[in-house]
């Protein structure tokens, strides 16, 4: 069981267990693509796709931290 949160066992709770499941069937950006493409973006893809990559490689790298 877990030890009750209190202000004397602060720092010596217990890991938190986290589900890290990626689910690979969600689409990447979801919030970028409800915007459509802004009206400042001038990148020959649209802004969505063009951060794709970044997106998951920042959810890769996040996974990555958190497991360790």
């Amino acid at each position: 069981g877990s030890t009750p949160l209190q202000q004397e066992n602060f720092w010596e709770g217990e890991r938190a267990e986290i589900d890290l499941t990626v689910d690979t069937t969600r689409q990447p950006a979801p919030l970028l693509h409800l915007l459509g493409n802004l009206p400042f973006w001038r990148g020959e893809q649209p802004l969505a796709e063009s951060l794709e990559p970044a997106y998951a490689q920042a959810a890769s790298k996040a996974v990555e931290l958190l497991s360790s």
